[in-house]
């Protein structure tokens, strides 16, 4: 198996932007892919990175095998992640 890790925008030594959202971050993810040329592969986020690869699997769930989340769901406590409304 191959792993392949990356920098999230405005982190790290990745570039940083003015645009710091969710379905950016997705996009990002997306163009790596692309740039790699892989056609299908797992995603593993943790907090922030959590929330950007469930926006991705949500966008273009025809690249994922799996999806692995650690330490963040969901449900947002604000305004600024709705995937899901807080019931």
């Amino acid at each position: 198996m191959k792993v392949i890790t990356f920098d999230a925008r405005n982190h790290g030594d990745s570039p940083h932007v003015g645009e710091h959202s969710y379905g950016a971050m997705a996009e990002d993810v997306l163009q790596l892919a692309k740039t790699l040329d892989i056609k299908k592969f797992s995603l593993m986020g943790h907090s922030m990175g959590g929330r950007t690869v469930m926006t991705f699997g949500l966008r273009y769930p025809e690249f994922l095998e799996k999806l692995i989340v650690v330490d963040v769901s969901p449900i947002s406590m604000s305004s600024d992640f709705p995937l899901m409304k807080r019931m």
